[in-house]
C-alpha cells in the first residue's frame, strides 16, 4: 500500500469488515499482529514508528501493544518513546521501561519520596496505587490530558480526591520527564474542583467559652492541654498530640515539634499564658509514666478520641469551629500583633513564600486588623 505521497507503506495489511469498511494491521514476521488506528494519518504515523522500532531490533512486548491497541492509546509518540527507552534505560524489576509501574518504582526510589514524612508517604502511596491499577505495563507517555481528566473525574464522589490525584500525577510525569521518557507534563492541565478555603478564626470569647465547657467533659485535662498547645504553637493536631515531654524545655520555656507532614523540626517559644499549663501537664505526664505531654491515665490520646471530646465541649453554638482552625487563629493573632511573615513562618513551620500565600487565604480582613491599620496611620501623621 502507498502513503499520502506515494511512498510504500511496509507491512500494512487490510481486512474487510462485513459492512464494506476496512480495518488495518501491522503484520511483520517475528512481530505481534497489531491493530492500527482507524484514522488514516494516525495509522501511517504509528505504522512508521513500529517499523522503525523493528528495524532497530528493539524487542516489542506483545501484551503491551495489545493493551495499547485495545485502549486506543497506541500512538506514534508512545511507540517512538519506547524505542528511545530501549537505548537509554534498562528494565527495572518486573516493570517495562517507561511503563506506569516503572515510573512509580522510579519515584518511590527517589530522594524526594524517601525524605517525605511517614504520613505523607502513606497518602501518596494510596493514590499511586490507584494510578498503578490503570495498567502497570501501559507506557506513561501514551496518556494525554483528556485521558487523565476522565480518570480523575471518576473520583468526583470523593471529596478532595481529584486534587490529590492531580498532585500524584504531576509527580509521576515530572519523574517521567527526568528519566527522558517524556518531554511534557499533561497532568498540569487537569481541572479539579476548588475546595473552599476555610476562613474561620476563633474569637476570644469563643475560646473562653470553650475552656469553661471543656472542664466538665470526659478526659478534660488531656483535651484542654491539647487545645492550649494548638492555640499557642500554630501546629497541627496530630503533631501536638504526639509531642513528647522531652520536647519541653523548662529552662527556656520552649517546645520542640517534629511535623509529621513536612518532617520539619521546630523549636517554639511558649506564649506566657501557656507556660504554667504546659509545665504542669509535663509534670503530670512524667508522674504518670507517659512520654507525651497530652495524656490520659498515663497513655497518649489518639486523634479520634481528642476530636470527640473537643466536639462535646464546643456544643451546638460553636459547632462551626474545628481544632485545625486554631492554627489559622494563631497566625491571625500574630499578624494582628504586628508579627512579620518571617516571624510567623518560624513558628508555624511554613516557608516564607508559603506563609505569604497562606496568610493571603487564611487571614481574614477583621475589624481588629483594620483598626490596627488606622491606628498606625494616625500615629504616623
Amino acid at each position: 500500500m502507498a502513503g499520502p505521497n506515494g511512498e510504500k507503506l511496509r507491512y500494512l495489511t487490510a481486512r474487510r469488515n462485513t459492512d464494506g469498511t476496512f480495518r488495518y494491521y501491522w503484520q511483520r514476521r517475528g512481530q505481534p499482529l497489531t491493530r492500527l488506528p482507524d484514522d488514516r494519518s494516525q495509522r501511517i504515523n504509528v505504522l512508521n514508528a513500529l517499523n522503525d522500532l523493528a528495524d532497530k531490533n528493539f524487542g516489542i512486548d506483545r501484551n503491551l501493544l495489545m493493551n495499547l491497541a485495545k485502549s486506543n492509546q497506541l500512538t506514534a509518540h508512545a511507540v517512538s518513546r519506547l524505542a528511545t527507552l530501549g537505548q537509554v534505560v534498562e528494565n527495572e524489576g518486573q516493570n517495562w521501561p517507561g511503563s506506569i509501574g516503572w515510573i512509580i518504582a522510579k519515584y518511590k526510589n527517589s530522594r524526594g519520596f524517601k525524605e517525605l514524612a511517614s504520613g505523607t508517604k502513606k497518602f501518596y502511596t494510596q493514590y499511586m496505587n490507584e494510578v498503578h491499577a490503570l495498567g502497570a505495563d501501559l507506557p506513561i507517555s501514551a496518556f494525554t490530558t483528556p485521558m487523565l481528566q476522565d480518570f480523575v473525574d471518576t473520583f468526583d464522589g470523593i471529596k478532595g480526591a481529584d486534587r490529590k490525584l492531580k498532585t500524584i500525577l504531576n509527580l509521576l510525569f515530572k519523574t517521567a520527564i527526568k528519566w527522558e521518557v517524556m518531554d511534557r507534563n499533561p497532568a498540569q492541565f487537569i481541572e479539579t474542583t476548588q475546595g473552599s478555603k476555610r476562613q474561620v478564626v476563633w474569637e476570644s470569647k469563643e475560646i473562653e467559652s470553650w475552656y469553661q465547657a471543656a472542664q466538665f467533659g470526659d478526659r478534660a485535662y488531656a483535651t484542654i492541654t491539647a487545645f492550649c498547645l494548638l492555640q499557642y504553637t500554630a501546629q497541627r493536631p496530630i503533631d501536638v498530640l504526639k509531642m513528647p515531654i522531652s520536647h519541653f524545655n523548662q529552662a527556656t520555656n520552649t517546645v520542640r515539634v517534629r511535623q509529621q507532614k513536612t518532617g520539619a523540626f521546630l523549636e517554639i517559644p511558649l506564649h506566657r499564658d501557656a507556660i504554667d499549663r504546659i509545665s504542669e501537664a509535663v509534670r503530670q505526664a512524667r508522674e504518670a509514666g507517659c512520654t507525651t505531654i497530652v495524656q490520659h491515665e498515663g497513655r497518649p490520646v489518639p486523634y479520634t478520641t481528642f476530636l470527640n471530646n473537643f466536639r462535646r465541649a464546643t456544643g451546638e453554638s460553636m459547632g462551626h469551629l474545628q481544632p485545625r482552625d486554631l492554627r489559622r487563629t494563631a497566625a491571625v493573632r500574630m499578624s494582628e500583633a504586628g508579627a512579620t511573615t518571617t516571624q510567623i513562618s518560624a513558628v508555624a513551620g511554613w516557608s516564607i513564600e508559603q506563609t505569604s500565600k497562606i496568610l493571603e487565604h487564611y487571614v481574614p480582613r477583621t475589624t481588629e486588623m483594620a483598626r490596627g491599620a488606622i491606628t498606625a496611620w494616625e500615629k504616623s501623621v
